[in-house]
């Protein structure tokens, strides 16, 4: 009976641990999985060489037709053909299904990277709703006492709602908070429809202004109608086009990508350094001078990725846009897959001139579910540190290289500690600043 108990107990645990293996094995092709990029960018003719952490074998095709099998190894090379792109299909071991990879074929890039902080102007479409919330009345009329109490009220609430733009009142189109508010006071009271646009969506809506106590009339709502702030510009291309931030200008309030109608990048000089410390981020305070001749171009896209637009000709062949191009660095682009853990720079400007900065690119994430964090960096340069802190507000856009090409750009502070940080890949930037 005994001998019988401990073959039982052997099967158990045999069993059990078969499980956790199968588990860990799970796990662990779920994190290689992700580790590998949905897509890949190849350079057309130039042998690329894809390394992945375990042993797999690829096919890959062009739409129906096999081009190429290769055998199970932790890297495979490739030559890109005329296509314009491939599929990829992976097994572990050559057996197991992993996923398929979209090869896109791109070609060798240069680009100006700059490093500059900039001074940032946005206009929203319309007006943007930040809340709602009751105000105070003279005296409620018979029979509209609201939940709250008997002399406030709140006539946008449960038809207005944060992240609403309100692009019109009865066809009126709203261009400024100022012109918003005089519509709504000079209503006399009577309903207006308010054409909003909400997630995408255009539609009307009816609001009847109240009087309040301060004889105004009012629908009780928050609007915000710009944004500035001071951010570093990443890069210009050949054709006088700049990327920056590595991330979209968010509402401070709601958190949401704000809607463009116009923007612009200025000049700007960084007169003191707040130095960031743990749980308290720093900043760069600099002059914010919206003149005509601090005036360096157009923003013309406000994406998750940066900030894209135009350079004006007057402002790169005038003596501040000759000094920004001397501070510039030619340097070629770098494919996702030639980013690797270890040694990189940042490229910016605190002082006088644009600097070069000791980082170490500690994590990658080729398929972060937040873009813009797909780089995690670590800052090691002394001066900067004593300097800065670490990362700090208006340091958005830095430029990170390694192996003397461009491999992305800075983009978030690590509050509870401020010597690391996010990045994006130069890649995501470029793709969206070309209409991706």
């Amino acid at each position: 009976m005994n001998d019988r108990k401990i073959m039982y107990y052997r099967a158990a645990l045999l069993a059990a641990l078969f499980l956790t293996l199968c588990a860990m094995g799970l796990v662990y092709r779920f994190y290689i999985v992700k580790q590998i990029p949905d897509t890949i960018h190849i350079r057309k003719g130039k042998e690329e060489n894809i390394s992945f952490e375990v042993p797999v074998s690829a096919r890959v095709t062009k739409g129906t037709q096999e081009e190429i099998a290769i055998p199970v190894s932790t890297s495979v090379s490739i030559v890109a053909g005329d296509a314009q792109s491939y599929e990829m299909h992976l097994k572990y071991l050559g057996m197991i299904p992993m996923k398929s990879v979209h090869l896109d074929i791109v070609s060798d890039q240069a680009v100006a990277v700059c490093g500059m902080p900039i001074g940032i102007y946005l206009k929203t479409q319309g007006v943007l709703v930040i809340d709602t919330g009751a105000f105070e009345v003279p005296g409620s009329p018979a029979g509209e006492k609201t939940e709250r109490y008997e002399n406030e009220t709140c006539p946008a609430e449960g038809i207005l709602q944060p992240g609403d733009y309100i692009l019109a009142i009865d066809g009126i189109d709203i261009e400024s908070k100022k012109q918003f508010v005089e519509l709504v006071e000079n209503s006399s009271g009577d309903e207006r429809i308010f054409t909003i646009l909400r997630n995408g969506e255009l539609s009307n809506v009816k609001i009847k202004p109240v009087l309040s106590k301060e004889q105004v009339y009012k629908i009780g709502v928050w609007v915000r109608d710009s944004a500035q702030g001071i951010g570093t510009l990443t890069y210009l291309t050949g054709d006088g086009k700049f990327g920056a931030l590595g991330h979209g200008i968010n509402d401070s309030d709601i958190g949401m990508l704000m809607e463009l109608k116009k923007g612009s990048i200025y000049d700007t000089n960084i007169l003191s350094v707040s130095r960031a410390q743990e749980n308290r981020p720093g900043e760069l305070t600099g002059v914010l001078s919206f003149e005509e001749n601090d005036y360096i171009g157009q923003i013309e896209q406000n994406t998750k990725k940066g900030i894209y637009g135009t350079i004006s000709e007057t402002y790169l062949t005038g003596r501040q846009g000759e000094q920004m191009l001397s501070d510039c660095r030619i340097l070629p682009v770098a494919l996702k897959q030639e980013v690797t853990c270890g040694d990189a720079q940042i490229y910016c400007k605190i002082g006088e001139k644009a600097k070069l900065y000791d980082a170490k690119i500690t994590e990658l994430d080729y398929n972060a579910e937040k873009t813009n964090r797909g780089i995690m960096l670590t800052i090691t340069d002394e001066e900067l540190l004593r300097v800065t802190g670490g990362i700090v507000q208006g340091m958005s856009g830095s430029p990170i290289l390694q192996n003397g090409k461009i491999v992305g750009a800075v983009t978030h502070v690590l509050v509870n500690d401020p010597t690391r940080g996010y990045g994006i890949f130069i890649e995501e930037m470029l793709e969206a600043g070309d209409g991706g």
